[in-house]
């Protein structure tokens, strides 16, 4: 009898322990795969104000300049170009020059460069000059705007403006 019960026992003991004499095993791990998909993207902001030349004197005997900058903030690895249009009054005879148009009348030309006053004239790809290319980081980016009026041009008396359109391609 002895031996009944103790077998008894230790059953009870292995059944209340969680045991039995055909253990389950556990089950397989289910994998589960995460993904996300990254969109290239660009956004192009001025990181100043506008283009602001102050003063010209008709017939100036030097060049008046003035910068700006743009930013390009692009996912990294995206490659992106920055295109400025001819404005207002561009005319392809200027040879990449833009026009700013008198309050009262008249034009005094100018141009937009890359970087530097010897940079390549700043354009649309179409209307003379090029764009600007590189490559997002996921940082802003900047890059300067240099403007100049060449020296030597008459103009009457007023204010002078017009309106460019930079445009980032990805």
């Amino acid at each position: 009898m002895r031996t009944t019960n103790t077998l008894k026992l230790v059953a009870a003991i292995a059944l209340a322990m969680g045991f039995t004499s055909a253990q389950a095993l556990p089950p397989a791990p289910v994998p589960i795969t995460a993904t996300v998909t990254v969109s290239n993207d660009c956004t192009i902001f001025s990181g100043g104000p506008s283009v602001s030349f102050g003063s010209y004197v008709s017939g100036q005997t030097t060049n008046l300049d003035a910068t700006t900058n743009l930013s390009a903030t692009c996912t990294s690895g995206t490659p992106y170009s920055i295109a400025i249009n001819g404005g207002g009054h561009y005319a392809a005879a200027w040879a990449g020059y833009r026009a700013l148009a008198g309050s009262v009348s008249g034009y005094l030309a100018y141009g937009l460069r890359v970087n530097n006053q010897s940079g390549a004239f700043w354009g649309d790809g179409t209307q003379g000059g090029g764009v600007y290319s590189a490559v997002g980081n996921g940082a802003a980016q900047s890059v300067i705007v240099a403007a100049r009026i060449p020296s030597g041009q008459t103009a009457a008396g007023g204010t002078y403006t017009d309106l460019v359109n930079a445009t980032i391609s990805y």
